[in-house]
């Protein structure tokens, strides 16, 4: 299986840094993702080839991981999250899922620094919470991971708290010099007001913010730490539609409001807005 995916890219003369994705689909071909472009490979995954990779990722206990297969996702270190989609049914009141997945994608993590230095020189400057959005697979946990070793690094030496619930914002490269203290496997809102009680930190950042979250994101900025945070997001409208994601800006927990786009294999651009004082402007 995996050979085919090789021969495929060797075939195409396609780079491994070029890779965002590899999809597995039950009885269907394997895809790449290059950015968002997607390519074919003609090998089709049987069930016995998903039990196998699954097997693997879980290295031969999937009951020691059950619970991250019943969050849709195997971590396996590296900033690289598995996701594992199965079917599931309820018994009793309790999810069960099927042991063979419908689909196994693998997102490659890419590490890179400076892209952020702008973000990272106005929170800086004018410190308070930021929000990034982008719609799925744009780049925003790469450019968290960056603003963070931007935020942390010998330059502006501040102190990170990192809520990595998943495993992908610490791709084992953040320079040791970074001021980051790690809260992984955690829930986001859990994870943030442990860093609060417990780190001390001057900036926390979290990745993939869920709407629920945002209660915790606005009692650390009463404790008086800005929090940066992604969410997906496809325009400024739609997520200040959001009832919360507007009375976090409202209620002076965020600041910054940041919408991401990337051309494939060119360096993200920032749409980046301040609210202060009930308006909006450009920074």
């Amino acid at each position: 299986m995996f050979l085919a995916v090789r021969d495929a890219i060797e075939a195409r003369g396609v780079g491994l840094s070029d890779i965002s994705e590899i999809r597995l689909r039950r009885d269907m071909q394997i895809s790449l993702s290059l950015d968002r472009v997607n390519m074919r490979v003609p090998r089709v995954c049987e069930a016995s080839d998903m039990e196998y990779v699954v097997s693997r990722l879980c290295r031969g206990s999937v009951y020691a991981y059950e619970h991250h297969l019943r969050e849709g996702y195997v971590p396996v270190g590296g900033g690289m999250r598995v996701a594992v989609n199965t079917a599931v049914h309820y018994s009793d009141g309790k999810m069960l899922r099927e042991r063979v997945p419908l689909s196994v994608v693998f997102r490659i993590p890419v590490h890179t620094e400076g892209q952020s230095k702008r973000l990272a020189a106005l929170m800086h400057r004018s410190p308070g919470g930021m929000l990034m959005f982008s719609p799925p697979a744009v780049g925003k946990t790469t450019v968290l991971r960056d603003l963070v070793v931007g935020l942390s690094g010998k330059e502006l030496s501040m102190r990170v708290a990192v809520i990595d619930c998943r495993g992908e914002i610490d791709d084992g490269r953040i320079p040791e010099s970074c001021l980051v203290d790690l809260i992984c496997g955690c829930e986001r809102a859990s994870g943030m007001e442990w860093a609060l009680r417990t780190l001390s930190p001057q900036i926390i950042a979290v990745d993939e913010l869920a709407e629920e979250d945002i209660t915790a994101v606005c009692n650390a900025a009463r404790c008086g730490v800005p929090v940066v945070a992604t969410l997906h997001g496809g325009s400024f409208a739609e997520v200040l539609s959001r009832k919360n994601v507007f009375d976090g800006f409202a209620s002076g927990a965020f600041s910054y409001l940041v919408g991401i786009t990337r051309e494939r294999g060119a360096p993200p651009k920032f749409d980046i807005r301040r609210y202060a004082e009930g308006r909006w402007t450009e920074c």
